[in-house]
């Protein structure tokens, strides 16, 4: 069996050139999947035009594992005309498959890179009843869903790949989440305005959590640990997602591809993924 690699997801956005020599220099431990930005760029009321980052993609200093095409949250007509422009244009971006779109597309789209994205509108009423039914129609096509990171669905449905931020959400939100044996248990920063309840000591299976992925359970009461992206909070964070990507690489091939959104963000799952080597994880 072949070894997890660290998969890291930038959207067009974001990309910044400085990020190509980490992929070069690691190249033989990470896939690089960029995205279009259309979800980020449908929140913010921006568009994209399809021809820049058609112009994008051309001038990328490396070859990416797979990107995806452009496609329109919502419109599924307006994503299939994008696809037909890249192809007409000798481009090859992955398809996604919308809402609403006929079911039978799936096999279709899976013939031009042997992946299909699903674009559910994360947070949407009504998506994960949509990814259920989507699911029960995918008849072995590789589907990747789009921002979705759920452990309990990834277990019963074993997608091909997946992406998400939420590696992230402890130095944004102050919530860490550890990693043990199939489940995630969540703690507050103490000093945090969305934690009513201050400092709760840690029970005796967060602190063996803790130390287990190299913390001291004393100092996440002090919220100098939470502030920082250094701090203990977020480096205990990155690892315990690491090990989770790791562990369902390996058990069910699914790849879970990290967003990133600067080279510092890239450099730091770098880090950590070599203690998570090292440490056997």
């Amino acid at each position: 069996m072949s070894k997890p690699k660290l998969n890291i997801l930038v959207a067009y956005p974001y990309w910044r050139n400085n990020m190509a020599p980490l992929f070069k220099l690691h190249s033989d431990k990470m896939r690089l999947l960029i995205d279009s930005g259309a979800f980020t760029a449908w929140k913010s009321g921006k568009t994209i035009d399809k021809k820049d980052y058609a112009e994008f993609i051309e001038q990328l200093p490396i070859k990416p594992w797979r990107y995806f095409s452009l496609d329109v949250i919502g419109d599924a007509k307006r994503t299939q005309n994008n696809l037909d422009w890249y192809h007409a244009n000798g481009f090859t971006p992955t398809p996604i498959f919308q809402r609403g779109e006929d079911f039978k597309l799936l096999s279709k789209y899976a013939e031009y890179t042997g992946i299909v994205g699903i674009g559910l509108g994360v947070h949407s009423k009504g998506s994960m009843n949509y990814l259920r039914e989507t699911m029960k129609h995918a008849n072995g096509v590789n589907v990747h869903w789009l921002g979705i990171i759920r452990p309990q669905w990834i277990t019963y449905y074993k997608p091909y790949s997946t992406d998400s931020t939420f590696i992230w959400r402890c130095r944004r939100f102050g919530i860490l989440d550890l990693y043990d044996k199939g489940k995630f248990t969540s703690i507050h920063n103490p000093i945090s305005k969305r934690n009513k309840h201050g400092y709760i000591k840690p029970t005796k299976k967060i602190t063996n959590l803790i130390r287990r992925y190299g913390g001291n359970p004393s100092l996440l009461q002090h919220e100098e640990t939470w502030r920082s992206n250094n701090g203990l909070a977020n480096i205990l964070q990155i690892r315990s997602w690491i090990t989770y990507c790791r562990e369902v690489e390996r058990r069910f091939k699914t790849k879970i591809f990290l967003g990133c959104v600067d080279v510092n963000s890239i450099n730091e799952l770098i880090k950590q993924w070599e203690w998570c080597e090292q440490n056997g994880y």
